[in-house]
């Protein structure tokens, strides 16, 4: 299926570490058809850090179901956890019991 497909660009994306997490970024162009049976995933290399995707049917000569151009993922950076705000109360609550006076409702 057409996650699979997007997984394979990992393969073949340049300047990727191992153990780094690519995330999908851009999709230039996409082109689906309708799909039905066995369908077969292909990724390729368009420029250096864009990737064309396929999937086509199993067949010689089997046009493309779905084709994704300028296909482009991104590394996911790891960000410093957030420094947590400690709440400072400048003030003290004091509840004090009053005896009310009955409406004149």
């Amino acid at each position: 299926d057409l996650d699979g497909a997007l997984q394979q660009t990992a393969l073949i994306a340049e300047d990727t570490n191992a153990g780094e997490t690519r995330l999908p970024f851009m999709v230039g162009e996409a082109a689906l058809l309708a799909a039905s049976g066995r369908l077969v995933a292909a990724a390729e290399r368009e420029e250096s850090d864009r990737m064309g995707v396929m999937l086509s049917t199993m067949g010689k000569d089997a046009p493309a179901m779905a084709k994704l151009s300028g296909f482009e993922s991104r590394v996911l950076k790891a960000m410093a956890a957030p420094e947590v705000a400690r709440d400072l109360h400048m003030y003290v609550t004091q509840w004090e019991c009053v005896d009310a006076e009955p409406s004149a409702d």
